[in-house]
């Protein structure tokens, strides 16, 4: 199946001859009037990106503090103590998660409680 954008892509005016399957003959009137046609209607407007835009009540939940908030939610990291699982912890605490760490070394995993904990039970090692 052919996606409709696909679809669209290998119809559009602009695209190469050479590359379509079958022979395809054109006027000298044709081509004049492809090249004077108005835009292709697949293409976005300016009206149509300030219609898409952020304060569209329909991307509300696309917001930064929507994407990213993690209020009520649990979290396992392995490997919390360094280096990637230390920057998940990091971002899972920032954004309001409860994290749960786990890693080789007792030390590293206290230390990154006492660091970045942000209230009682927001790091759990």
């Amino acid at each position: 199946m052919i996606s409709p954008f696909a679809r669209r892509l290998a119809n559009h005016p602009g695209r190469s001859m050479m590359a379509r399957s079958a022979p395809v003959v054109i006027s000298s009137t044709c081509l004049a009037r492809r090249v004077f046609q108005s835009p292709s209607p697949s293409f976005q407007s300016p009206l149509q990106t300030i219609r898409m835009s952020s304060t569209n009540p329909a991307n509300k939940n696309f917001t930064r503090d929507h994407l990213f908030d993690c209020k009520g939610r649990v979290a396992l990291v392995t490997g919390g103590g360094s280096g990637i699982g230390l920057m998940i912890t990091q971002a899972l605490v920032a954004n309001g998660a409860k994290v749960y760490i786990t890693g080789r070394t007792s030390e590293k995993l206290d230390r990154v409680v006492e660091t970045y904990a942000e209230g009682p039970d927001s790091i759990v090692a």
